[in-house]
């Protein structure tokens, strides 16, 4: 029967080449759609899942609340938080502090700017990467030293095992020599930490204790079972206790009447947080709405797809019904002509399949370059997306040919040669299907529509400042003195018209108007000339 049905299919394919190019194109477009939308989804909802104990890390956040009830929530917390909490709450197992900066690596006679972070050293024990050179148990201890991953360990010595070799690097004013104490794997593409290089906390000189900073990612594990809310209780009286003197000379000196709570937040729910977003360092947030609204698209699309083969396959049925009775009058069953028609229907499915896979295999660089993602079709090696895209296949398979045979196959030989019967009038399902695809389409046509129009205002509003050749430099570690030198270096560049600094990150900072309205406003430290680097207009 299946050669038999193979044979035939062929047969038509070859009779009807645009016909067959419509129905299997359209199907496989549409599943090529939904593959690729299926991937970027699962990238984003598998951010972090492959942690061990991805389950009991929590990110310690902040919430600020002002006494006209204006609320402002950070990722963040201070040097001092994490220390602190894990020094008075014995449910704290562990607390790892990530801090990221910028520094100058010397690489013969050339200058390589180098993102790293400074951790404390019971970093591996929370975030577990396996090392290809030295051991974890034995890094972040001397202060002198760094860790590094594979592919930095290739870009500064050319090879993976580089332990004990140096790296020159500028770090909080001086170039230092820092030997190279670990290389671990890199991190995989779907995780919040992207960090290259790992430097101890305690290299560094800063001992801010203030307790209204926000700038460190203060991670911490947690027993399963443990009751969190008791846990954030703790972390307002050892915030109440510690903070006493600090807040009361704040309010003295500032006005600063604000409320802070500590909250934790699951390392898995961060990269799609719309409130704690993940920065300083971390990868950046993305959004679970777009994630639902991505995904809304793609069932569109294939259901849209779905039913278009349908439609067309059981349209084509009926200009076949001559062959059904030629088939009927020489002896064939009404068994045998469904099974014909299902086996045909499930043959064009598993060639739409094809050619969908093969649109994702082609267009996927490209894709990836767009969304910023290294995906791969190895993600679509999971049980349950298997089950789902089995379950289209039966279920796509089933309608474009078992309905068709199923009527078809019910007219008496006589009808069907001499064209004396009308499945329009009996056809409910297609009418049915035919409505249901407009109504998609038009919805999707609607959502289009806005969807362009908002992309549109995104890169057409003013934004308030010229955005057109400006180049954004980190150099973290500028004082006021080399700056000035910077600039004079830049300025000897006749492409260059302008330079102005900025700093780094979001600065908070209080105010108060003369009728005592209070402000948290952001605040940025730069010079005269930013406003016309910037091409600001003063109103």
């Amino acid at each position: 029967m299946i050669p038999l049905s193979v044979k035939l299919v062929w047969r038509n394919l070859i009779k009807n080449p645009l016909y067959s190019f419509i129905n299997i194109a359209g199907l496989g477009l549409g599943l090529a759609i939904c593959i690729l939308i299926t991937l970027f989804v699962k990238d984003e909802l598998s951010f972090d899942q492959f942690f061990k104990n991805k389950n009991n890390i929590y990110r310690i956040v902040t919430e600020e609340k002002s006494p006209d009830g204006e609320v402002f929530k950070f990722g963040q917390t201070g040097l001092v938080h994490g220390l602190a909490f894990k020094q008075q709450i014995p449910a704290l197992k562990n607390m790892v502090r990530v801090k990221s900066e910028t520094v100058i690596v010397k690489k013969a006679e050339d200058v390589v700017t180098q993102p790293i972070f400074l951790v404390d050293s019971t970093f591996f024990s929370l975030f577990e990467r396996k090392f290809v050179d030295g051991s974890p148990h034995k890094v972040l201890h001397d202060p002198q030293t760094v860790v590094i991953s594979e592919s930095t360990s290739k870009k500064y010595f050319g090879t993976s095992t580089s332990v004990g070799r140096l790296l020159n690097m500028n770090f909080e004013g001086s170039f230092q020599n820092f030997i190279v104490s670990g290389v671990y794997q890199d991190w995989p593409i779907n995780s919040s930490i992207q960090a290259d290089v790992l430097m101890p906390m305690h290299k560094s000189k800063s001992t801010d204790d203030q307790w209204i900073n926000f700038y460190i990612n203060t991670f911490v594990e947690i027993p399963e079972g443990t009751n969190l809310q008791y846990i954030e209780k703790q972390f307002a009286s050892v915030f109440a206790s510690d903070a006493k003197e600090q807040l009361a000379t704040a309010k003295k000196e500032w006005n600063y009447e604000n409320e802070l709570t500590f909250k934790l937040q699951p390392l898995l729910q961060m990269h799609l947080s719309k409130d704690y977003k993940a920065s300083n360092g971390l990868k950046e947030s993305g959004n679970l709405l777009f994630s639902y609204f991505l995904s809304g698209i793609s069932l569109f699309i294939l259901i849209i797809a779905c039913i278009n083969f349908v439609n067309l396959a059981i349209g084509r049925s009926v200009q076949r019904s001559k062959e059904i009775g030629v088939r009927k009058a020489i002896g064939s069953t009404r068994k045998q002509l469904i099974l014909q028609f299902l086996s045909e229907s499930f043959i064009l499915i598993a060639l739409a399949f094809i050619f969908g896979l093969l649109l994702v295999f082609i267009s996927l660089p490209t894709f990836n370059d767009l969304a910023s993602k290294q995906l791969a079709l190895s993600y679509l090696i999971d049980l349950k997306l298997i089950l789902i895209f089995v379950l289209i296949f039966i279920l796509t398979g089933l309608l474009a040919g078992f309905y068709p045979a199923l009527v078809l196959s019910g007219f008496k030989p006589v009808e069907t040669l001499y064209g004396r019967f009308n499945l329009g009038g009996k056809n409910m399902l297609q009418k049915s299907l035919i409505v249901f695809q407009f109504a998609l389409a038009s919805i999707f046509i609607i959502f289009s529509i806005v969807q362009y129009r908002q992309a549109n205002l995104f890169t057409s509003k003013d934004l308030g400042y010229d955005d057109k050749n400006l180049i954004e430099v980190n150099a973290d570690g500028l004082t006021h003195s080399n700056y000035s030198l910077v600039e004079n270096e830049l300025m000897k560049n006749p492409s260059i018209v302008s330079v102005a600094p900025i700093n780094r990150g979001d600065w908070m900072t209080m105010a108060s108007t003369a009728d005592g309205t209070e402000m948290g406003p952001k605040m940025k430290i730069t010079n005269p000339n930013f406003l016309n680097t910037m091409g600001l207009k003063v109103v």
